[in-house]
């Protein structure tokens, strides 16, 4: 069902195999579509954000959910959403306008900015711990809160203009980054994650999106 050049998905369920990711996002959404985002949030909700803004959402805010159906309906570009561990949110569209709930005033007050100043916001994510990582416009970067080693590379990767496609942490405190054309640098993950990754930059494969589930569940899609 999976056509040539399509994007594909490696996934294996570490603890939870009741996750209604993935019999769902393989039915309705890799089958024939490619994917802009997905994520999971602190109560093992999920989202998937499909490139032409099919969503499909499980057990996610209430409110979360809403605004995300106000926002399809209205034709916008949903670039994606992260959720911090109070179940708060941010959904970034259109590139650098958002919508929000349950973050950070700091951090708030930092996306009204970039979207005043018509700044492209590259990537938000948030650390097991609440601290959260912002980088936007050329090599635009702040963080509160945020794992000192994992800051240190992603600054040096924003120093010098190269693009970040992702940044996810396991509930352990693990961490990946896929960057550049297909590289990825990384810190305490498990072993079947390294090596599904090894295995599909071997192969040659592009990471399109990588995220791991609070209860230990974890996700890749490739093309």
């Amino acid at each position: 069902r999976l056509l040539e050049n399509q994007e594909k998905t490696s996934f294996i369920s570490i603890k939870n195999k009741t996750t209604p990711l993935y019999e769902k996002i393989l039915d309705d959404i890799i089958s024939e579509k490619e994917i802009r985002n997905i994520a999971f949030s602190e109560n093992n909700g999920s989202v998937v954000i499909g490139k032409d803004n099919t969503l499909w959402t499980s057990n996610i805010p209430k409110e979360a959910e809403k605004k995300l159906n106000e926002l399809n309906q209205k034709k916008v570009v949903i670039n994606s959403i992260a959720f911090n561990k109070n179940n708060g949110w941010v959904i970034i569209y259109d590139d650098n306008k958002t919508e929000s709930s349950k973050i950070p005033k700091e951090l708030k007050d930092l996306l009204n900015s970039i979207q005043e100043r018509k700044l492209k916001i590259k990537h938000l994510a948030f650390s097991p711990n609440g601290g959260w990582v912002l980088c936007y416009g050329y090599n635009g970067l702040s963080y509160s809160n945020f794992p000192t080693e994992t800051v240190k590379f992603i600054e040096d990767l924003t120093y010098f203009g190269i693009k970040i496609k992702t940044i996810s942490f396991t509930k352990d405190y693990g961490w990946v980054i896929v960057f550049g054309n297909n590289d990825f640098a990384h810190s305490d993950l498990p072993e079947n994650v390294k090596n599904k990754l090894y295995e599909l930059f071997n192969k040659d494969k592009t990471i399109k999106n990588i995220a791991f589930s609070p209860s230990g569940d974890w996700i890749i899609t490739e093309k």
